[in-house]
């Protein structure tokens, strides 16, 4: 009879102890929950960002380059903006 107690009590921790580790995961998982739906938000709104750049009107294109192409001759040939590392005086 004394070892059915001792075996029901070591039932009974391990049933405790498995309730204690299901809280703590259901804490983890809505933790996670939150991390996933703060980097939806963020997603969306580099997306709304990135959209809103494409979206923008053809003379404003136009604009940003003629920055570029003012200045010596061979930066009039040109409408690209000088290599990474350069800067606009010496490229031109």
């Amino acid at each position: 009879m004394a070892a059915l107690e001792t075996q029901l009590w070591q039932l009974v921790d391990l049933v405790r102890h498995n309730q204690q580790d299901a809280a703590a995961a259901h804490v983890l998982a809505a933790g996670a929950d939150r991390d996933v739906t703060d980097l939806g938000v963020k997603v969306d709104a580099n997306r709304q960002a990135i959209n809103a750049l494409g979206s923008r009107p053809q003379d404003a294109s136009i604009a940003w380059r003629g920055r570029w192409t003012r200045g010596s001759p061979r930066c009039a040939e040109s409408s690209t903006p000088p290599p990474l590392g350069e800067s606009k005086s010496s490229a031109c």
